[in-house]
């Protein structure tokens, strides 16, 4: 009975699929004395995540650098970090940059906290933005970005994907910058969300927010 609890200590991921966490687990993650405070090191050019939170389970990250190493390719529903079901999954203090496909991929109910000056950077490529975003989001799920910053994309740094479903997005004191799409929709009909911007930059985008359906 109860929750089950993790804690995750200096974990170098230098493979697809490294941790998965579901069920009901809770989960910290901390960089510890990894070299440079990176969670990551000799990656393989794969499509798969490295990490994955599904069911009930939460992963709160605690500082430290999750780096692509400039690798990944556009794909419809992955992602370097990927949630499900209605779980949480907490960037607090994070750098996560260098990665050449979609950053973080949320599906179904799940939710993404971005808080505590994480930093998303140089994550995504053109094209259409559900395939390689900095944060890809469908379904019912909430995105919170909350005194962090989201920069030097080449696509979107919220993407919605076509959904019949509403997805929430709530930025917070935060500064999405130099980024092809601050917050957009799916090329075509059927991206719902309700967005909430406060105290917040949106600087040096081609657009903002573009919603075209």
């Amino acid at each position: 009975t109860g929750t089950p609890t993790l804690a995750l200590t200096g974990v170098l991921i230098k493979c697809a699929g490294a941790i998965n966490i579901a069920g009901n687990v809770s989960a910290v993650m901390t960089p510890s004395a990894l070299a440079n405070a990176s969670y990551t090191a000799a990656l393989p050019n794969s499509l798969s995540a490295i990490v994955s939170v599904a069911g009930a389970a939460q992963l709160t990250i605690q500082g430290g650098i999750i780096d692509g190493n400039h690798l990944g390719s556009p794909e419809f529903g992955g992602g370097f970090i990927v949630a499900a079901g209605s779980s949480t999954l907490t960037l607090s203090g994070v750098t996560l940059r260098n990665r050449t496909g979609t950053g973080i991929g949320l599906s179904e109910a799940a939710n993404l906290v971005v808080n505590n000056n994480s930093l998303i950077d140089s994550v995504g490529v053109a094209g259409n933005c559900p395939t390689a975003s900095a944060i890809v989001i469908a379904g019912t799920g909430h995105v919170t970005v909350d005194h962090s910053q989201i920069s030097n994309g080449a696509s979107s740094a919220i993407c919605v994907r076509n959904s019949t479903t509403a997805s929430t997005i709530t930025v917070t004191q935060s500064t999405i910058a130099h980024m092809a799409n601050g917050i957009t929709a799916e090329i075509g009909t059927g991206s719902t969300a309700a967005v909430t911007i406060s105290g917040s930059s949106f600087t040096n985008n081609a657009r903002a927010i573009f919603w075209n359906g």
